[in-house]
């Protein structure tokens, strides 16, 4: 049973190592990316990076195996080596926003595909705005009812409030650690979410959505102008 709660970067590498180990030569690279690569976290995200011959059929049911050895939450992403550098680009469904996040990936095993890839500022910033759209929609769906989730609640709204600054500011070219993210874009834009306005919010542990969706209203309704996008 695991009883770990949280992971970091060594926990990537043994992950790393074990695939490795398992996989073979049909491994092209392993990145981890997220609050794990940048510190601590409660999972290890992950891309898993096969060569284009592969036969999935016999490789998934091995990846599986490794992963499950350890026990742990890992959210893995499989690709094949051309679906990396695919245009139009996406990893899934957060679209291009995702690139400069996998472009600042620590890479595990192998090197990183993603660094030959382009976007326009014009992808990269539509996204961007589609992503912080879909937490703030999330966070309206909660404060009506609909709250489908296991995470704790301060654990959740804080994350929400990371990932939608932290977006932003990667859109903008700025790529700090998902838990400085608020501090950063509140010394950036402070007209839009005042530093002072976040003081012990990120350490309480009893952090309601009523407090953060404010700071997610917005910090989504200056989006646009933040992204330098054209109004419909």
């Amino acid at each position: 049973m695991n009883t770990k709660t949280s992971f970091n970067l060594d926990d990537g590498r043994l992950v790393a190592q074990r695939l490795a180990e398992s996989v073979g030569d049909d491994l092209r690279s392993v990145l981890l990316f997220g609050s794990a690569a940048h510190g601590e976290g409660h999972d290890l995200d992950t891309v898993i990076v096969l060569r284009d011959d592969a036969d999935f059929a016999a490789v998934l049911p091995t990846v599986r195996t490794a992963i499950a050895s350890f026990n742990w939450p890992i959210d893995a992403h499989v690709v094949r080596e051309s679906e990396a550098v695919r245009r139009p680009f996406s990893l899934n469904t957060q679209g291009t926003y995702f690139l400069p996040i996998l472009q600042g990936a620590v890479v595990l095993h192998g090197d990183n595909p993603y660094l030959s890839v382009t976007v326009t500022p014009e992808e990269l910033t539509a996204d961007a705005l589609r992503k912080v759209q879909h937490y703030v929609f999330r966070a309206r769906q909660a404060a009506v009812g609909c709250n489908r989730t296991e995470k704790p609640d301060a654990d959740r709204w804080i994350k929400f409030l990371r990932k939608c600054s932290y977006d932003i500011l990667a859109a903008c070219g700025d790529r700090p650690s998902f838990r400085e993210a608020p501090r950063v874009f509140s010394r950036r834009w402070p007209e839009v979410i005042a530093p002072d306005a976040l003081a012990g919010l990120e350490d309480s542990s009893d952090v309601t959505l009523e407090r953060v969706l404010p700071f997610l209203e917005r910090l989504y309704a200056a989006a646009p102008r933040l992204l330098n996008l054209r109004p419909a």
